[in-house]
């Protein structure tokens, strides 16, 4: 069989083989909801087949979830009218069903009656879930990210061999929602988004940045260490990086802030680690945002490369030493791996040769997938 539903019609379910109408699903307006159009009561956002004996769940455009069986009448048996969801799962035995909203709360049902079992809320809405293969777990995912939620409304129904779908209406087992007694909610604590990453190269430690403007300096195999940065304005951390022998961290942030910060082996406990906060320099607005951060191979300056333009800080009298256009957009900078003097700008087309010392451009190398070109030298002073 197949169920569909569309605009201004309602849910429809045709045998395929013979092809034929099965049923048509009619769920009647409340009278004392004046909120919304008849049309709009039977359309569809999702549906779900039981997989064992034919009978279909679905949520309707105003978030209602109903269960009908299509060849015992025209009319949902059951509707859990506060679902309010747009997403919809059914457990493998066929015994839950999970839905989700553009809030972020994740509901669990009884499959049966549609009794509510749990309810978790968390942060950004939910684009698709679905449940482990043992009906343990529940999947979704939110964005750019997944989690996986093992909750113990779960656990204790797969340890108390709930028959689910096999369960007979006159049986004297416990239903779910009686053996759990109380509907359970959770508010998932609010997960600061991770988006800048780097490590040292040479140690065991490495750092992140957040959406939230906290910068986190942590060991590996042991987890976070302490707080790095923690910006008043909440801007969120941008760029990270390392000097190669791992002493200092340059963080920058989304205002063009860039503070230099002291890693060191504590002088009280020589397992752990501490950090001391050196100076900070601003790049200023118009230049752009900060696109990358670039420690020199001596370790006396940092690159800080904007949309705009290339800036270099010296380390020793602590400041913003030079500046100067560069229309480096998309540009990625390595240190050059055998001349420790230069540095390299990789674009999409085309690699620069640029010199610590000034900033100068020496030289610009056009390549393709096709073929190598010859350097090209720019229209400027001998070198």
């Amino acid at each position: 069989m197949i169920a569909f539903g569309y605009r201004t019609h309602p849910v429809t379910v045709w045998d395929i083989e013979p092809q034929m109408l099965v049923n048509q699903c009619n769920m009647a307006l409340d009278a004392t909801d004046m909120t919304i159009q008849d049309s709009t009561w039977v359309e569809v956002f999702g549906l779900a087949w039981h997989p064992f004996d034919g009978t279909l769940f679905g949520i309707t455009q105003v978030g209602i979830l109903f269960k009908w069986e299509p060849f015992y009448g025209d009319e949902a048996s059951v509707k859990a009218p506060n679902a309010g969801a747009h997403r919809l799962t059914v457990s493998r035995d066929g015994s839950l069903l999970a839905t989700a909203d553009g809030m972020g709360s994740l509901k669990i049902f009884q499959s049966s009656d549609l009794a509510l079992l749990y309810h978790l809320s968390s942060q950004d809405p939910v684009l698709y879930l679905s449940f482990s293969t043992d009906s343990r777990r529940i999947y979704d995912i939110r964005g750019a990210y997944g989690n996986v939620w093992e909750t113990n409304t779960l656990a204790r129904l797969a340890k108390s061999d709930y028959p689910g779908h096999n369960s007979d209406s006159g049986s004297d087992v416990e239903s779910p929602s009686t053996m759990l007694s109380i509907q359970t909610e959770y508010h998932s604590v609010r997960v600061d988004k991770v988006i800048a990453l780097a490590g040292q190269s040479v140690g065991p430690l490495y750092c992140y940045g957040t959406e939230d403007g906290v910068a986190v300096l942590c060991e590996a195999g042991k987890g976070k260490v302490e707080e790095v940065e923690r910006l008043q304005s909440f801007m969120s951390i941008e760029q990270l990086t390392w000097i190669e022998d791992g002493r200092y961290v340059a963080v920058s942030d989304l205002n063009g802030k860039v503070s230099i910060k002291k890693i060191s082996k504590s002088s009280l406990d020589r397992e752990a680690w501490e950090t001391k906060h050196e100076f900070h320099v601003v790049i200023p607005p118009h230049e752009g945002q900060i696109c990358q951060l670039l420690f020199d191979p001596s370790g006396g300056e940092v690159l800080a490369a904007t949309e705009m333009a290339l800036h270099k800080i010296d380390l020793t009298s602590r400041g913003l030493v030079q500046s100067v256009p560069f229309e480096g957009s998309g540009a990625k900078w390595v240190c050059h791996p055998t001349l420790p003097e230069y540095f390299i700008g990789f674009r999409e087309m085309t690699a620069h040769l640029l010199r610590w010392k000034d900033l100068d451009e020496v030289e610009v190398h056009t390549y393709s997938s096709l073929e190598h070109s010859a350097p090209t030298i720019p229209n400027r002073r001998d070198r």
